[in-house]
């Protein structure tokens, strides 16, 4: 088994899959990276690598079949939502009837286990038994694969702390299915965390920010620290950082002279259209219309 090779190397190298039309993209920090891939039928042996990995069919009636070492599962029809894990350290051999597309979302083993056990104690031995299962249909994981997918290619930056949010809810609904309870949490962040975050937050909401950046400052793992903000706040940092923007922006559009590009970039969003997007979710109204309504 080769640590350092992924099954994202296995899709986009020639040997395995090199012809394939395909977009990778990355962000967050457990080191998620995405894989779009449009792909023949095709029928190879997927080597044991180093990271764990959540794959979802996209296309309709695809024929497939898969062996994790002890038997054929028989063939299914894949359609869009069906989704196979694969866990680190396991060859999987493939056989796929027809043209489809491949939605794959990979995380090296050691975060994956971090995330786990963050999660319940022995949690992560218990994926395994997802080996065992056909194609798995969750709304949960299908919105939240979907979800990564498009916030890593629109938000830049600014999705780091969401990718985080959304693997973390993919990585606990799977443990769902194989009916892990969370254990109960020893410790919560103290008001001294919560100021120390706050503050952060206050000096640097327009820059980059992610979990592992926020989890160092009170010495805690990212894992636990996501778990533990949550707990202590009942939001995830992801809320918690783009509350904070959200806030900032309101204030800069009390201007009248204030362009939207110029507020978008001083508030920590993306693009424009980023601030456009959430101000609709968030708010219920544009930041032009916001503006309009308030602004001396």
């Amino acid at each position: 088994m080769n640590e350092s090779y992924s099954l994202v190397d296995f899709y986009c190298n020639q040997n395995g899959h090199g012809h394939c039309q395909k977009e990778i993209r990355r962000g967050g920090s457990f080191d998620v990276t995405c894989l779009l891939v449009e792909m023949p039928a095709y029928r190879k042996s997927v080597p044991a690598v180093g990271d764990f990995s959540v794959g979802m069919g996209l296309s309709t009636n695809v024929p497939a079949r898969w062996n994790y070492g002890e038997k054929w599962i028989n063939h299914k029809l894949a359609q869009p939502g069906s989704t196979v894990v694969t866990p680190c350290n396991l060859a999987v051999d493939f056989d796929v009837g027809g043209d489809h597309l491949l939605l794959l979302c990979t995380c090296p083993e050691v975060k994956v286990v971090a995330l786990c056990e963050s999660y319940a104690e022995g949690s992560y031995r218990k994926l395994m038994q997802l080996t065992s299962f056909s194609f798995i249909y969750d709304h949960v994981l299908r919105t939240s694969m979907q979800r990564i997918w498009h916030v890593t290619k629109e938000y830049g930056f600014s999705s780091d702390l969401l990718i985080d949010g959304l693997w973390m809810t993919i990585i606990g609904r799977l443990l769902e299915l194989v009916n892990i309870k969370p254990k109960p949490s020893r410790h919560k962040l103290s008001s001294v965390h919560i100021k120390t975050i706050g503050d952060y937050v206050e000096e640097n909401y327009h820059q980059s920010i992610n979990t592992a950046t926020l989890a160092g400052l009170v010495g805690m793992s990212v894992s636990r620290f996501a778990k533990e903000f949550r707990q202590s706040t009942s939001k995830t940092p992801y809320q918690f950082v783009l509350e904070k923007r959200i806030e900032k922006a309101q204030l800069f559009l009390c201007q009248k002279s204030a362009k939207l590009c110029d507020v978008a970039y001083r508030c920590g969003f993306a693009s424009q259209t980023h601030l456009s997007d959430i101000f609709r979710e968030k708010l219920g109204t544009t930041p032009k219309q916001y503006q309009k309504e308030i602004a001396i």
